[in-house]
């Protein structure tokens, strides 16, 4: 299936605040429709990204309770550590935005 991303609408993170643990991931088509909703973990994620070259996105939702197509996710590495970012920061956390927790 070409053009084939992944989007991740929730997240769970650890007690610190500073770890994703798990993601809500869906499977997403090339005109965007979602489908396959699951929970992944944060290991499962890094190795999409860096070692299935897959493309994860944010999916914020609208005002009208639908997702929306946001940003690129990627790992970042600071200070040795690798970090879940979906916005270029420095700091030493994951960041995915305003996405949901679960």
């Amino acid at each position: 299936m070409a053009n084939l991303r992944y989007g991740i609408s929730a997240i769970q993170y650890d007690k610190d605040r500073c770890r994703i643990v798990n993601v809500q991931a869906h499977r997403m088509s090339a005109d965007d429709t979602l489908s396959g909703l699951g929970v992944y973990p944060r290991e499962a994620v890094i190795k999409a990204i860096e070692e299935k070259e897959l493309t994860l996105v944010t999916l914020p939702a609208a005002f009208d309770g639908k997702y929306t197509v946001g940003d690129v996710v990627k790992v970042v590495e600071i200070e040795s550590e690798k970090f879940l970012k979906s916005l270029n920061d420095t700091t030493p956390k994951d960041s995915l935005g305003t996405l949901p927790q679960f």
